[in-house]
């Protein structure tokens, strides 16, 4: 395809996106058909980083954006789900259609969707995420084309696409 990055171009792409304290290395690089997977190694000198470490980053051979693999998934399952088109770690999740009610509100509710609370106290602006209760996200479903924002989906891929194969609802992700 005419545009795609090589690997030279992913490589430098991935190191400057790379999280600090980790360093992507070319040894154990995968090509994907949309993507490049650049392993990432924690550099000797650092500290574990708040929330965890990564194995690497998929830069998208079109138009470069990456996505980090966290340190708590499986690769070939990461890579896989890149492939399916679970491109980013936080979509926007669109149900058009709604199949069987009850195994949806459960699927979906084991994903855990949140919304924010915004109020005002002590002159300040707080935004609290709350997680959708079963109610909630049976509520929702009843106006479709229904929306769950920024619902992180790494971890969940499975169970998305064991809801689409077994005809639980239809849906479509969108990359945020």
């Amino acid at each position: 395809m005419t545009g795609e990055r090589d690997l030279e171009a992913a490589l430098e792409i991935a190191r400057v996106r790379c999280p600090e304290g980790f360093e992507i290395v070319r040894a154990g690089s995968v090509q994907l058909a949309n993507g490049w997977f650049l392993p990432a190694r924690r550099v000797p000198t650092s500290a574990m980083p708040e929330g965890g470490g990564i194995q690497g980053l998929i830069v998208n051979k079109v138009d470069g954006s990456t996505m980090e693999v966290g340190s708590g998934h499986l690769i070939d399952h990461a890579l896989r789900s890149y492939e399916q088109g679970y491109t980013s770690a936080v979509v926007d999740l669109v149900v058009t259609e709604v199949r069987d009610e009850e195994r949806t509100v459960e699927a979906i509710h084991a994903i855990g969707p949140t919304e924010v609370e915004v109020s005002f106290e002590a002159d300040t602006v707080w935004r609290i995420r709350k997680r959708l209760t079963r109610e909630e996200i049976g509520a929702r479903l009843a106006a479709l084309p229904c929306v769950f924002a920024d619902l992180r989906v790494d971890g969940h891929m499975e169970r998305l696409d064991g809801a689409a194969n077994d005809r639980l609802f239809a849906f479509r992700t969108f990359p945020r």
